[in-house]
C-alpha cells in the first residue's frame, strides 16, 4: 500500500501535533512496515530540522510539495487547484493521513484525518471569530473528505460526534503515546541554555509546561500559588516552561498582581532533557487547564514519578484515570489546597508516584501506531 503522511507540523513544531507526527513516522519504520510511506510537506525548513526523517528506510520518501500551505488553502477556497497541487505524487496514493486536523486536497483513494481537539470551537474565548470559523471550516472538510476521523481521547470523540452529527462510528479514538527513550531527545535549541537549572531544583517547586494559552488556566494558578506562599514559611517557587501565546500578557500581569514576582520563573522552551530534570524534581507536575483534548504533559510526568495535579474536566480526568489529583479548574480554592495537600502529606505523593507510573504503561507510541496501521489496512 502507499500511503502519503503530511509531516508539516513535524517540521515545524516541537511539541504538541509536531511530537505525535514525529512519533508515529518513528514507531512505523522501527516496527517493520512493508507499506511505501510517502512523507511530504510543503515549506522550506533548515537542513537540520528536515534531515529528522534522513534516516528512515528504504519505504520511506520524503516530498516537498510545489505550493505553500497557504497558496493551497487559497486554491482550495476559490476551487481552482491545477493538476500538480492535486497530483504531486508519481501516482495516486491508496492513503492519505493528515495528523494535523488540516487535509490537504491532494488526490487519493481513501483519505483519513486526525483531529486532537475542537477546543478552539467549545470554547469562543480562545481565538478571534474570524479564526474559529476557519477552523470550524477546516474541521468540516476534513471530516467531509475523509473516509475515517482518527482523535486522541474518548472525551474529543464524543465532542467531534455531537458538534458535526456524524457517525459514531467514523470516528475512532487512539490514544498518543509516551516514550521516554524517543521523546527524551533534544529538539531545537533550549532558551534556557545558559539558566543553572539546579538552582531551581534545590528547593521544593511547582511546574507547569505548555504554551500559554487560556485554556490552560494559568491566572487561577498563579493566585492559587500566592495563597499557598503565604502559608509556608520556605522557600516555594512556580516554574513554568514552554513558548508564550495568547495569554502571556495576562500571565505577566498576574504575577505582579499577586506578589510572586521572586518565586515565579518562567524559562520559556528548554530542550526534553532539562524538562525531564525539573520534572523529576517538582514537588508536583501542575496541569490545571480547562480544556484539554488529550493532556500528554500529563503521562510525561507519570512516566517520570511525578505527583501530578489535573484538572476534573474534559479529557484531562480521562487520562489521569484516577491516579493524579483532582481540582476544579474554576476554583482557585480547589488549586490552593491541591498544593498544600502536595506539600504536607509525602503517604498521598508516594501514592501518586506509584499510581502515576502504573496510568502512564498504558500509554505507548508503539501501541499508538499499531492502532493506526490496523485502521489504514481496514480503511
Amino acid at each position: 500500500m502507499d500511503i502519503a503522511i503530511d509531516i508539516e507540523t513535524a517540521l515545524s513544531s516541537p511539541t504538541g501535533i509536531g511530537r505525535y507526527t514525529r512519533s508515529i513516522v518513528t514507531e512505523f519504520a522501527r516496527q517493520g512496515s512493508k507499506h511505501n510511506f510517502w512523507l511530504f510537506h510543503s515549506s522550506n525548513f533548515s537542513k537540520s530540522e528536515s534531515s529528522i526523517f534522513s534516516s528512515l528506510p528504504a519505504n520511506f520518501t520524503v516530498y516537498r510539495l510545489k505550493y505553500s500551505r497557504r497558496t493551497l488553502r487559497l486554491l482550495s477556497l476559490i476551487g481552482r487547484l491545477p493538476n500538480g497541487a492535486r497530483k504531486p505524487f508519481p501516482s495516486i496514493p491508496d492513503l492519505l493521513f493528515s495528523p494535523s486536523g488540516y487535509m490537504v486536497p491532494v488526490e487519493a483513494h481513501r483519505r483519513i484525518g486526525t483531529i486532537h481537539d475542537i477546543s478552539v470551537v467549545d470554547d469562543t474565548s480562545l481565538v478571534s471569530a474570524i479564526e474559529r470559523f476557519v477552523t470550524r471550516r477546516e474541521f468540516g472538510q476534513l471530516i467531509n473528505r475523509s473516509d475515517r476521523v482518527i482523535t486522541v481521547s474518548e472525551f474529543s470523540r464524543s465532542r467531534i460526534i455531537e458538534q458535526w452529527n456524524i457517525e459514531p462510528n467514523r470516528v475512532v479514538s487512539i490514544y498518543e503515546g509516551y516514550e521516554i527513550e524517543s521523546d527524551l531527545l533534544p529538539y531545537g535549541k533550549s532558551e534556557s541554555e545558559s539558566f543553572p537549572i539546579e538552582s531551581l531544583t534545590s528547593s521544593p517547586f511547582f511546574l507547569w509546561s505548555g504554551a500559554m494559552m487560556r485554556r490552560k488556566n494559568l491566572i487561577r494558578l498563579i493566585e492559587a500559588f500566592s495563597r499557598v506562599c503565604s502559608q509556608i514559611d520556605h522557600d516555594l517557587t512556580l516554574v513554568f516552561t514552554g513558548p508564550g501565546g495568547n495569554d502571556s500578557a495576562r500571565v505577566t500581569e498576574a504575577v505582579k498582581k499577586y506578589c510572586v514576582t521572586e518565586s515565579f520563573t518562567h524559562l520559556g522552551i528548554v530542550d526534553n532533557r532539562s524538562l525531564t530534570k525539573l520534572m523529576q524534581t517538582a514537588a508536583a507536575f501542575i496541569f490545571p487547564s480547562t480544556y484539554e483534548g488529550f493532556g500528554l504533559p500529563i503521562i510525561e510526568a507519570m512516566t517520570l514519578g511525578t505527583p501530578v495535579i489535573t484538572s476534573d474536566a474534559t479529557a484531562t480526568r480521562e487520562i489521569a484515570g484516577g491516579a493524579a489529583l483532582l481540582i476544579d479548574p474554576l476554583d482557585v480554592g480547589s488549586i490552593e489546597n491541591a498544593m498544600m495537600q502536595i506539600l504536607a502529606d509525602s503517604d498521598l505523593t508516594d501514592r501518586l508516584r506509584i499510581a502515576g507510573k502504573k496510568q502512564a504503561a498504558n500509554f505507548r507510541w508503539s501501541a499508538t501506531a499499531s492502532s493506526l496501521l490496523e485502521i489504514f489496512e481496514d480503511a
